[in-house]
């Protein structure tokens, strides 16, 4: 969470301060938040993509949606296709990672 609400807070995206805590509030109040149990050591050149990876494990995902270009390089996680938000056909249990908004 606190990844996301850094990225949303970029001046790219413009959003002012009470912007940014409506969707973070938006977004605790629709989604459900896991504690993966695993440790994950994939992603050498970014471990925090790592978290990313465990938080999909965890909650059976079926795909991964995200921007990263780490993630993105390993095409998929353990038969987790790793896809950006443009990939066609994916609606089903999906986690999105906090670089899929940059």
């Amino acid at each position: 969470m606190r990844e996301l609400e850094d990225v949303l807070s970029r001046p790219k995206f413009g959003l002012r301060s009470e912007e940014v805590h409506e969707i973070m509030a938006l977004v605790r109040d629709t989604f459900d938040f896991i504690e993966p149990h695993l440790v994950i050591e994939a992603v050498t050149s970014d471990p925090d993509d790592d978290r990313i990876l465990e938080a999909a494990v965890a909650s059976n995902a079926q795909y991964i949606v995200s921007g990263d270009k780490h993630l993105l390089k390993l095409g998929q996680w353990e038969e987790i296709p790793i896809v950006t938000a443009g990939k066609k056909g994916v609606k089903r249990k999906m986690l999105i990672s906090p670089s899929s908004f940059t």
